[in-house]
């Protein structure tokens, strides 16, 4: 199984939660948590989840930008970002936390802001990263 965003179909919208429109390049998380939602069958090996992202940081303004991970309620990892560049994130989902049926992948973004009330820009949006593409897949 492998799941590839940002350019998600119209039917993959139901498994994406608190995610901006997708642009060219990427989409952005809106809000201070998102949600993918991903169906599993059978899960007999833990999984690894890979991401290429772009933390919403200004320097003197927003130095870092903290992403939280927890599957179906267990807590994952987290990972701090400092730097404004795209960089690649991965993290082993164990398989013991998973489930038959719908998953849910919890990112929470304490940093988000929106870039209106750090004076840069009108865009109201709360973000913490963009997503250039994610998958989920086997170990």
């Amino acid at each position: 199984m492998a799941i590839n965003s940002p350019q998600y179909s119209e039917s993959a919208k139901d498994f994406l939660l608190n995610f901006s429109y997708p642009e060219d390049w990427a989409t952005w998380n809106n809000g201070k948590s998102s949600v993918i939602g991903f169906n599993l069958k059978s899960f007999p090996d833990d999984l690894i989840f890979e991401a290429s992202v772009l933390p919403f940081t200004i320097p003197d303004r927003l130095p870092t930008q903290e992403i939280k991970f927890s599957v179906n309620g267990h807590y994952i990892d987290n990972i701090t970002l400092t730097e404004k560049r795209i960089q690649k994130i991965a993290f082993v989902i164990p398989n013991a936390v998973l489930k038959e049926g719908i998953n849910s992948l919890l990112f929470e973004f304490p940093n988000a802001a929106t870039p209106k009330e750090l004076g840069i820009h009108e865009d109201t949006r709360q973000l913490g990263v963009a997503f250039e593409w994610f998958k989920i897949d086997k170990m």
